[in-house]
């Protein structure tokens, strides 16, 4: 078979530019598993190449694989129907969205044929072989008018048995932004690495991960050393991000990756809980890590409870001053209507806990009801979402289709203006990243980054995103 991989055009605009162009190294897992398997596969990365339709129709793939999480799911739809209105196809889509909602998602876009339930390796692998569809785990099918759900399927117990992503189906030259804030491929050759699936705290009331992954599983870390190797001789790459939930699940198990990559000679960044002690980070100094990013949510303890984030202001205190004096630069992630009963006096304790802890780099988004969360189903019982425009579902540059019970949409938007305003644009900071400027590359990247912040804070509201929202009481 000849297999389409498609990913959508990002929704998130000039900041995938700056701070979100990453290697698509999901569907280079897919392509990689379904290659080793027999089959012919290209990848279509149409975050970073314009979209050219001809390049499809000139392949003539039997199957055309899109992956699609909620804001891009119509997108994802239009692709599928330009591609249909050309050539023959089977199009299957896969993400976020369509886990949550699978029956929900072939209804309401009947361009799509199959839908993959969870991880998509051994499920795409057998639409692929031609297995009878109501014989395959993970799929929601179109069988005449009706729509059939099959059973999930569990999830890949043994990592280390799936092959390396392909990253060789890609022209890395394309991906010019950061991978990560501050760390860009204007000055380092950067490849993303996975080396977990699955979160294993999976209660916070906003995520979905459980959906997609169900467990928490690792690899080892001898079959990550041997990728990053691979990497290393293959690509030439010298710094990786770890987009694991969290790499710190294990004090052993982080000590042990930290003794065998300090060998590789390289550098990386990756995420964290705060629940991590100095001892580990300082292991992790010496091993070439240059960032963490920290989930921190909120600074008000309220919040961190309702959201099941289970950690403590206090705990976010220790780290990111241990962090300091170790040398590893920090990102906080921060979320603004992470309850839908949040605050003044919550947001108040969020900007607080900021000018205390002093974090490199922050990120302040509005928290999205995304399907199949608690955060959504809490919202829709007060009332609080008014559409399913599923585009406008995205984190930065829309104006979001839901409130909470203290702030009205056009609130929370500027909530985050302003908190991404007051942090990224004091002279202070803007001359203390100068300062650390080393390289004729990382100035050009500060200055597209600058440019992106200003155009968050300053955008205008598009038209069409002006109009008043009404609210059901």
């Amino acid at each position: 078979m000849k297999v389409a991989l498609i990913r959508c055009p990002s929704s998130q605009g000039e900041l995938t530019k700056t701070s979100l162009s990453q290697h698509p190294i999901n569907l280079l897992y897919i392509a990689a598993y379904v290659i080793k398997h027999g089959h012919n596969v290209k990848i279509f990365d149409y975050e970073v190449e314009n979209f050219d339709i001809e390049k499809i129709i000139e392949f003539n793939p039997n199957i055309v694989g899109i992956t699609a999480m909620t804001p891009l799911i119509k997108k994802a739809s239009e692709i599928a129907k330009d591609i249909k209105t050309r050539i023959k196809t089977i199009v299957v889509v896969g993400g976020n969205h369509v886990t949550a909602l699978p029956k929900e998602t072939l209804e309401e876009f009947p361009v799509f044929d199959i839908g993959v339930i969870g991880e998509g390796e051994e499920t795409l692998k057998e639409i692929c072989d031609g297995k009878l569809l109501k014989d395959i785990l993970g799929i929601v099918y179109r069988n005449g008018d009706k729509i059939i759900v099959n059973n999930r399927r569990p999830p890949i117990h043994n990592l280390d048995s799936l092959p390396f992503p392909a990253r060789d189906l890609i022209d890395m030259k394309k991906y010019k932004g950061a991978s990560t804030p501050g760390l860009s491929r204007e000055f380092l050759n950067i490849t993303e690495l996975f080396i977990n699936r699955g979160c294993n705290w999976n209660l916070c009331t906003f995520c979905a991960s459980k959906l997609t992954h169900q467990k928490f599983r690792m690899r080892s870390i001898d079959n990550v050393i041997e990728e990053m190797n691979e990497c290393i001789k293959k690509y030439g790459i010298n710094h990786f991000t770890i987009d694991d939930d969290t790499l710190t699940t294990s004090k052993e198990r982080t000590l042990e990756f930290c003794e065998k990559v300090k060998e590789l000679n390289i550098t990386w960044d990756c995420d964290s809980r705060v629940t991590v002690d100095k001892e580990v980070l300082q292991a992790m100094k010496d091993a070439g890590c240059k960032k963490i990013a920290f989930g921190v949510e909120s600074g008000s303890r309220q919040i961190l409870q309702k959201i099941k984030k289970g950690i403590t202001t206090q705990q976010i205190k220790n780290t990111f001053k241990w962090c300091k004096e170790v040398g590893i630069e920090t990102s906080a992630f921060f979320m603004i209507g992470a309850h839908p009963d949040e605050t003044y006096e919550d947001l108040e304790e969020t900007n607080k806990l900021i000018k205390e802890i002093k974090p490199d780099f922050i990120t302040a988004s509005i928290a999205v009801p995304y399907p199949g969360t608690e955060l959504r189903k809490q919202m829709a019982e007060k009332n609080l979402i008014s559409n399913n425009n599923w585009e406008e579902y995205a984190l930065y540059n829309t104006l979001p289709r839901w409130r909470t019970t203290n702030f009205t949409s056009e609130e929370l938007l500027k909530i985050q203006q302003d908190m991404i305003k007051s942090f990224y644009m004091r002279p202070s900071y803007m001359i203390k990243r100068l300062l650390k400027i080393r390289s004729f590359g990382e100035f050009k990247y500060w200055l597209k980054a600058f440019g992106g912040v200003k155009k968050t804070i300053f955008k205008n509201k598009d038209e069409s995103k002006d109009e008043r929202i009404v609210y059901k009481k």
